[in-house]
C-alpha cells in the first residue's frame, strides 16, 4: 500500500469520504491486482469494519486486464471474514444501472500525455444510516451500502479511519505497477494522483488539513505529502516488480 490515511478529532466520526482520482491502466497479469481507492474503516475491540471504492484491475476476478469500477465492503471478527466486491454476494444495493459497477473504464490517462479523473463520494445518510455511493461531477447516486450489512452499531453513525491511496497484490515474489506505474514527485501529468480529498465532518466535506495526515509507504511504492494545490492534493505509486529491484 502507500497513500495517506487520517483519523478524526477526538469525539467525531467521519460521516464521508470522497476524492477525485486519476483513473490509469497498469499492465497486471495473472495473479496479480493493481487498485486505487478510496476507504473508510470502522472498528471495536473485536470487529473491524470497512468499505472501499475506485478503480481496479484484476485479471481473476474479471478475467480481464482493464481497469474497471469496484466497490468492496467487508467485516472481521472472530477470526472471520464476510464481506465480498461488488454484488458478488447480497452487500451493496445497486439504485442506477446507468453507471454498471464492475464497468471498464473506456478512457484511462496515459502519463505525460492526457489525465482521465473519476469523482466519488461515500456519505452516511443520516436517516436510513446505509452508505451511499455517488459519482461523476453531479454526484450521481449509484447505489448504497445497507447498515444491515455490519453486524455491530460502529458503522451506523461513522467512521474512525479515512484511507486514499494505492495497493497492488501478487500471488508471485512479483509485484505489479501501483497507478501509472511511475512515481515522480511533483509531477501530475505522470504519477497517480488524487485532488479534493475530502472527509465529511459535521454533515460538511472539507479537506484534511486540521487532522493528523499520516503518509504511508511500502517496498516500491511511494506517496506524497499534500502540496500547495488549492484543494488537498497528492501523488502514489511506483514500478513494482521484484523487491530487490525496487530504488530506495
Amino acid at each position: 500500500f502507500a497513500g495517506i490515511v487520517t483519523t478524526p478529532p477526538a469525539n467525531v466520526l467521519f460521516k464521508g469520504i470522497a476524492a477525485r482520482m486519476s483513473v490509469y491502466q497498469p499492465p497486471v497479469s495473472g495473479q496479480q491486482s493493481s487498485t486505487a481507492l478510496i476507504q473508510l474503516q470502522t472498528q471495536t475491540e473485536t470487529k473491524v469494519g470497512s468499505i472501499q471504492v475506485g478503480w481496479t484491475i484484476d485479471p481473476e476476478l474479471y478475467g480481464d486486464s482493464r481497469a474497471r469500477l469496484f466497490t468492496k465492503w467487508s467485516e472481521e471478527h472472530d477470526g472471520t471474514v464476510d464481506g465480498c466486491y461488488n454484488t458478488l454476494c447480497s452487500g451493496f444495493v445497486v439504485t442506477n444501472p446507468n453507471i454498471p459497477i464492475d464497468t471498464a473504464f473506456n478512457d484511462v490517462s496515459i502519463s505525460q500525455r492526457s489525465q482521465v479523473f473519476q469523482w466519488m463520494m461515500v456519505t452516511l445518510d443520516p436517516l436510513s444510516q446505509d452508505w451511499w455511493l455517488s459519482m461523476q461531477d453531479d454526484n450521481i447516486r449509484i447505489g448504497y451500502w445497507p447498515r444491515e450489512l455490519f453486524s455491530f452499531s460502529g458503522f451506523s453513525v461513522g467512521g474512525y479511519n479515512a484511507t486514499w491511496g494505492g495497493l497492488v497484490h501478487t500471488g508471485t515474489d512479483v509485484s505489479p505497477a501501483m497507478g501509472s506505474g511511475i512515481f515522480e514527485d511533483g509531477n501530475y501529468n505522470s504519477t497517480c494522483n488524487m485532488v479534493k480529498v475530502q472527509v465529511n465532518i459535521g454533515n460538511t466535506f472539507v479537506s484534511p488539513y486540521d487532522n493528523p495526515v499520516q503518509v504511508l509507504q511500502s517496498r516500491c511504492f511511494k506517496a506524497s505529502k499534500q502540496n500547495t494545490h488549492p484543494d488537498y492534493r497528492f501523488q502514489f505509486g511506483g514500478p513494482g516488480g521484484l523487491p530487490n529491484a525496487c530504488v530506495a
